[in-house]
């Protein structure tokens, strides 16, 4: 099987075809991909039991294609039977695609994903993360999953942990980390920070925060 296979399997929508086409392992990928743009529910079972049965004979061979496109695909399809898996995945210490891992779970909206995201993010406040990523996108899943839970008193105490420890100096000294001005207190809600001179800055720099 090749490219020119997926690729007339997803303009004719052939769901099942594609899920046929994760077992080859040449494709896998692209098949995934095309699945998760194609959003038939379908193909969620599918793609579960591939990531289920990855097991340490074959992680490295397989992990290039949940990096690349299993588990965006799985966020595409947005089926919170994912979840748990995807939970499992990220406390996996062989796990290389912890970026989309967090991405998805935030994505999914499911608050069981709440406590296993905290623990993740104070993992890589104590660990080395030479650029960041790792804790913006911990942080971004987090503030998504506030918004869908009454109890929100540990997500805060997380995001406020890792704003005096590592991202916004203003809860220490009043002032910006960027422009040296007054912020006032943060609010973690994404409506409030356009006058945030954190997020603006980060936002010019990567284009988004």
């Amino acid at each position: 099987m090749n490219i020119r296979n997926i690729q007339k399997m997803a303009g004719n929508h052939d769901v099942n075809g594609l899920i046929l086409a994760l077992e080859d392992s040449s494709v896998r990928g692209l098949a995934a991909r095309a699945l998760g743009q194609l959003g038939d529910k379908r193909a969620v079972d599918a793609l579960l039991s591939k990531l289920k049965a990855v097991d340490d004979r074959n992680k490295v061979a397989f992990i290039n294609s949940i990096e690349e496109h299993v588990i965006p695909a799985l966020g595409v399809l947005g089926d919170t039977r994912a979840v748990q898996p995807l939970i499992d995945l990220l406390n996996d210490e062989k796990n290389p695609n912890v970026l989309d891992t967090i991405e998805v779970l935030g994505n999914l909206g499911d608050v069981r994903a709440v406590q296993p995201l905290i623990d993740c993010l104070r993992k890589y406040i104590r660990a080395y993360d030479y650029d960041g990523y790792h804790k913006q996108r911990a942080i971004k899943a987090l503030i998504k999953l506030r918004r869908l839970t009454d109890d929100t008193s540990s997500i805060d105490a997380a995001l406020e942990g890792f704003a005096k420890a590592y991202l916004c100096k203003a809860y220490k000294s009043g002032s910006c980390i960027v422009k040296e001005k007054d912020t006032g207190p943060c609010s973690w809600k994404p409506e409030d920070w356009t006058s945030c001179n954190v997020v603006i800055e980060n936002k010019k720099l990567y284009g988004s925060w």
